[in-house]
């Protein structure tokens, strides 16, 4: 086995730990699916790739086809909501997206739960579409590539309010780029600093960056807030029949 291997392996094995602690009462999804579609549960996949949400994709007997995700924990509703304003606002400017369809909360023994209902996307994530590390995928890879990118630059056309992580309503966190830069930790340097160990990376290129980010910022002022895919890569974007079907996990 390869270091790649290893490590698709070793992450893998931790999700699988992870999702084996998501255990969703089947009567509770069986419930939100009829409750939703008016129809029953012909085949139920456990999807385990996130890290976040217990995730299915469903066929019922009527024939829909749908991605049931469930989250736990006070914020999983405002998360949901909040995904569901950013695919209305991508679907508006021609970004493939799913659309979200319920959003329904409830406590089961004492625990808080949400359950989020979406149609499922034809085709598969790029990254399981192909080997793209074959020279007769190439062209295909740039073609894709180069799609993928007009898609991003309609993302990056939507205006938003406000700066960092959006609430339910759709609005960020900071008023300005000086705000969040000053203010946010996630950005702080031993939070940087902690990442690039964690990843193997040499934290001085991280300080520096951040050194940089502190002293240019107040020549490069944002007017407009605008939405960003914060793991825009090749695991959220589904591929059918050679194209681009959607875009997930904003």
């Amino acid at each position: 086995m390869n270091e790649d291997d290893k490590k698709k392996f070793d992450r893998q094995t931790f999700l699988n730990e992870k999702h084996a602690k998501f255990q969703t009462p089947q009567q509770i999804i069986d419930d939100a699916v009829l409750s939703f579609s008016g129809n029953k549960i012909e085949i139920q996949n456990k999807i385990i790739k996130g890290e976040v949400n217990e995730v299915y994709a469903i066929k019922t007997n009527g024939g829909d086809e749908l991605i049931i995700r469930i989250g736990r924990g006070d914020g999983a509703e405002t998360s949901f909501r909040r995904e569901k304003l950013v695919l209305e606002k991508c679907l508006k400017v021609g970004v493939p997206v799913p659309k979200i369809l319920s959003i329904e909360s409830f406590e089961v023994e004492r625990e808080k739960l949400c359950i989020c209902i979406e149609n499922k996307l034809p085709g598969v994530p790029m990254n399981e579409y192909k080997d793209w590390k074959d020279p007769a995928n190439k062209a295909e890879l740039s073609e894709l590539v180069r799609k993928a990118g007009g898609i991003l630059s309609r993302i990056h056309s939507i205006s938003v309010k406000g700066f960092g992580h959006l609430n339910s309503d759709g609005v960020g966190e900071y008023k300005s780029v000086i705000e969040r830069v000053e203010t946010d930790d996630e950005i702080s340097e031993d939070k940087m600093i902690e990442v690039a160990k964690r990843h193997n990376f040499d934290k001085q290129i991280v300080i520096r960056a951040l050194q940089i980010l502190k002293t240019q910022w107040p020549e490069h002022p944002v007017a407009e807030p605008r939405l960003m895919h914060r793991d825009y890569g090749i695991k959220h974007i589904m591929i059918d029949k050679g194209e681009i079907t959607g875009i997930l996990d904003f």
